[in-house]
């Protein structure tokens, strides 16, 4: 039954697309290691053979251009990875996992985990000389709170500021995922000199703490960032500039790879050809996210409004829409473009995580199945529907694979290809009956499930609003230090997905990061985000 409304669409305007919308662009075994070998697979970085020197320019080829280089108002995955040189946080990805950053040591919880004291960094200067002391971070932790659509799921109260190097969350109710969201934009902290200064206008040319500090962008082509002099751990940095190339085709990125027009790839083509050349290592990664197909449930006229179901037979029956997943053919999906590393899956809690469930999921479609439970729904075939995707070659090719799967199966399907803009618009409006989506997740799950399928999630572009799915999930999150018991809340979360299907989750995607042989240093996080900190080339 749908209740309540969604989530205001101001909240969401912000939404970070490339993690909700595919191709804008727990502990895990996948720590920060290195690969030196070329073959794929060998953890979760990549690293030359021998020390690396001092010097030099590398530059990363991007998937799709980033929007806000402010991590409060950050709109994709992409700008994520381009802040994360400049803008350190309290916390940081560390493979699977996370790691204090301008925090020292985890975090300090009493009253029940209602009340959090973090002790930070001291003798750290932002990039423009100003102190970062705790007041500084009470600054961007309640700005991030108010924007940032991800970190507004703390249930933050107050922050506040007993001695310069110790800062005290008050919170509504314990908050298991807080460390998690702390690692993510939603932690980083900006110069309040630089925030007092723009404003808004933060992104156009950001402070922080960083390795490295920012020196200029051009749209559609790259973002150049050069060595920060007065980083607190400079004996780490090697590199003098670092720029971000925006390629958003993936034969593109792998294309210069070879030619050594670029010296890193995020998510290239053809990892297994790139990994045995070689001059070129390749390190893969399982990923903490999933990747999937949104149905448009009940988002009938825009997030923010009274819930409704769809006018339209996928729209108003989980009969129609499992028969839409029993077309799917899992294993020839993932094939397309998510690499080797990708994990066949029904589950939006992905194999890095230690909160995991296993869902029943079929690998391969079933197009008489699918056919019968159209049969028995009793409705007109073929049934229609339009599928929205971001416009990309390779996500373009899963759109038409899909499209000739559920041909067979009953359906009709429509491509409809929109930029980046126009993919969020129609989401946050509601102008869709299906689209690829996914998450990149962080080393908590409740990030990819609480704002894709709660009533007042800011991704909840199906519109699915269950009561009981909405309890199960807040004491999931207040389960704070007790696994069992969240992995449990969760596991009969995913039953109510799985019965009620806002999304067909079809896998785990792996992380692919390929690089030129004379480059290393670098760490692969599983939630697809790169650190450049000891990035560098060989000596020679």
């Amino acid at each position: 039954m749908l209740i309540g409304k969604s989530a205001p669409a101001a909240a969401i305007v912000g939404a970070l697309c490339a993690f909700a919308i595919a191709g804008c662009g727990g502990d895990s075994d996948s720590s920060s290691t290195t690969d030196t070998s070329a073959s794929k697979g060998g953890g979760g970085g990549a690293a030359a053979t021998g020390a690396l020197r001092s010097g030099g320019t590398l530059t990363a080829a991007l998937t799709a251009e980033p929007d806000y280089l402010d991590p409060a108002r950050a709109q994709s995955g992409q700008s994520w990875q381009a802040l994360v040189p400049i803008c350190e946080g309290l916390y940081a990805l560390d493979g699977g996992a996370t790691k204090p950053q301008l925090a020292v040591g985890e975090p300090v919880l009493r009253d029940g985990g209602k009340t959090v004291t973090i002790r930070l960094r001291r003798g750290v200067r932002f990039n423009d000389g100003t102190p970062f002391d705790a007041e500084a971070v009470k600054t961007s932790l309640l700005r991030n709170h108010r924007t940032s659509v991800l970190f507004q799921g703390i249930p933050l109260e107050q922050v506040l500021t007993p001695s310069a190097d110790t800062i005290v969350l008050k919170l509504a109710a314990p908050y298991a995922p807080l460390i998690s969201d702390l690692a993510g934009p939603g932690g980083m902290i900006a110069s309040p000199a630089q925030l007092e200064k723009l404003g808004d206008r933060f992104g156009d040319d950001p402070v922080c703490v960083g390795p490295f500090e920012f020196v200029s962008r051009r749209a559609g082509d790259a973002i150049t960032l050069r060595r920060a002099p007065g980083y607190y751990d400079a004996d780490r940095v090697k590199l003098d500039e670092l720029v971000f190339k925006i390629m958003p085709d993936e034969d593109a990125r792998s294309t210069s790879l070879r030619s050594g027009t670029i010296d890193v790839a995020l998510d290239p083509a053809d990892a297994e050809g790139l990994a045995g050349d070689d001059a070129l290592r390749v390190a893969e990664v399982p990923g903490a996210g999933w990747h999937g197909v949104y149905f448009n449930v009940g988002n009938s006229a825009g997030m923010g409004k009274p819930l409704a179901p769809r006018d339209s037979a996928l729209g108003r029956s989980a009969a129609v829409r499992r028969a839409f997943e029993r077309t799917l053919d899992r294993e020839a999906l993932l094939s397309l473009g998510h690499d080797a590393g990708a994990d066949v899956s029904c589950s939006i809690i992905s194999t890095t995580s230690s909160l995991r469930s296993d869902v029943p999921c079929e690998a391969n479609a079933d197009p008489e199945a699918a056919r019968q439970l159209l049969e028995e729904a009793g409705v007109e075939t073929p049934v229609k529907a339009q599928l929205n995707v971001s416009a990309s070659p390779d996500l373009l090719r899963e759109a038409q694979a899909i499209q000739a799967m559920a041909r067979e199966g009953g359906f009709e399907v429509e491509i409809d290809q929109c930029d980046v803009a126009s993919c969020i618009k129609r989401l946050i409006g509601g102008d869709f009956d299906l689209a690829l989506g996914g998450f990149s997740g962080f080393p908590d799950p409740d990030p990819s499930i609480s704002p894709f399928v709660s009533t007042r999630g800011g991704f909840n572009f199906v519109g699915m609003s269950d009561p009981e799915l909405d309890r199960l999930l807040e004491q999931a999150r207040a389960a704070s230090g007790d696994e069992a018991e969240r992995r449990q809340l969760y596991a009969r979360a995913l039953e109510i997905v799985s019965e009620q299907l806002p999304l067909a989750v079809i896998g785990n995607p792996g992380v692919t990061v390929a690089s030129r042989s004379d480059v290393g240093g670098f760490e692969v996080s599983a939630s697809e985000i790169v650190d450049f900190t000891g990035a560098g080339f060989t000596q020679g």
